[in-house]
This record gives C-alpha cells, structure tokens and sequence, in this order.
C-alpha cells in the first residue's frame, strides 16, 4: 500500500513493485484515506509519504500506532528530503524504516523486511 498525494508518483512505485513481485493492494492521498484503507486491507507494508497534501506521514503513522494497527503492517517512511533529514524524523517516529524516495526499490523494501525478521 503507497500514502503519497503524488500521482505520479503512486503510479510508478506501483508499477516498480508489482514487477518486481510485490502485491500493491491500494493508494491512498491523505491521512484520512491512508487509515481508512490500512484500517480496510490490513496490507503487509505501507509506504507512507512524509509529506501529504492533508496531514502528515509522521501524523499518519501516530493514527496507526493509536488505532492498534502497527503491529500489523510494516510502516516505511518516505520522502524527498535529505537521507540525514529524514533519519532524523524518522527517530521521532513509530515507523519501522524509511527511504529517501530516489532509494526506494522492492529490493530496499526487501532488505528492510529482512532485517526485521519479517
């Protein structure tokens, strides 16, 4: 599942993922949608912008967290930030790994499931 108001964006992560194995179970804009649809699919990973058009990722992320949801889902943080920008954000935060989005590959996404024992 990808949370970005980019739709190109969405678009060509979708198709980056699909081909290279991953299942994209939907996209959502905004925090509002993005919990809706975590909430709905229960996806496996979500990637989750850090900033959204309404709300943020980091935001986002706290919705999860206090819906119970986090335990489920493995949450990657993504932006177009700077990579030590990003690492500091992400400290904050309660997702489980994060990407600058000019890093972001199924094979990255790979690796950070495999570090994380799932």
């Amino acid at each position: 599942m990808i949370v970005d108001d980019d739709d190109r964006f969405v678009r060509v992560v979708s198709e980056l993922l699909v081909r290279d194995g991953f299942h994209v179970v939907g996209a959502a804009r905004d925090r509002t949608q993005g919990l809706g649809l975590i909430t709905d699919v229960s996806p496996e990973v979500a990637i989750v912008d850090l900033h959204l058009g309404q709300g943020s990722g980091i935001e986002l992320i706290a919705d999860i967290v206090r819906a119970g949801l986090a335990a489920r889902v493995f949450l990657v943080l993504v932006s177009s930030c700077a990579e030590d920008d990003l690492r500091e954000v992400f400290m904050l935060s309660a997702a489980d790994g994060y990407l600058p989005k000019l890093d972001l590959s199924a094979g990255a996404i790979r690796h950070m499931l495999g570090q994380n024992g799932s």
